[in-house]
């Protein structure tokens, strides 16, 4: 059974401003997508924490380019466990509203992590490419402390781009007509994150 869509704007923005013009999965949906989270989330949190464990303990991988990167995967896929299971369950399933700090935090957080998962993604495949067609220079040319500075740039670039909203880049007119579709509080047309959280989404 399809959900009834508000016909007049008071009706409408009534519920956009109790965000429930929002939550639009189906039981269904809700109940596939929240049983995948449920079972899902907590294994990849303690397997990528398990390859951080194991990174961190051994001063041999630390020493290393390649594992660096694959470290700063494996922290990104633990925040995205985090964030993403937490805010879609605790909004979509359980129906539950936070106020617009809150809910920007999550985002951001969502954000952050997806971005920076794919950011060290194309670092490792940048440290293979020069590894296997630079094979006699990569180690001059790919240092930790230039792997290190790459990471410090990926994840200084993403946390900054994906809290703007929460620090004041926000939609103007609030829930009040909604400036976005899909968010609650977020302005695609100026937030820099915008266009790629209408293709992923």
């Amino acid at each position: 059974m399809e959900r009834a869509v508000p016909t007049s704007p008071t009706a409408a923005n009534r519920s956009c401003e109790n965000l429930e013009c929002y939550m639009v999965l189906m039981q269904a949906e809700k109940t596939a997508i929240g049983s995948i989270c449920f079972l899902a989330g907590p294994f990849t949190l303690l397997e990528n924490a398990l390859v951080l464990g194991v990174i961190a303990a051994t001063a041999t991988l630390r020493r290393r380019p390649t594992y660096l990167f694959i470290a700063s995967i494996a922290l990104a896929d633990v925040f995205a466990s985090c964030f993403f299971t937490t805010s879609f369950l605790y909004f979509h399933l359980f129906r539950h509203s936070d106020g617009p700090t809150a809910y920007l935090f999550k985002l951001g957080g969502v954000i952050m992590a997806f971005t920076s998962s794919v950011g060290s993604l194309l670092l490792t495949a940048l440290d293979r490419y020069l590894c296997i067609h630079q094979a006699s220079s990569y180690k001059v040319l790919l240092t930790r402390r230039r792997a290190l500075l790459c990471l410090l740039i990926l994840w200084s670039a993403t946390i900054f781009i994906s809290f703007l909203p929460l620090m004041g880049w926000r939609c103007p007119t609030g829930l009040i007509p909604p400036c976005s579709r899909l968010f609650p509080y977020v302005n695609h047309a100026t937030w820099p994150a915008g266009p790629a959280l209408h293709w992923c989404f």
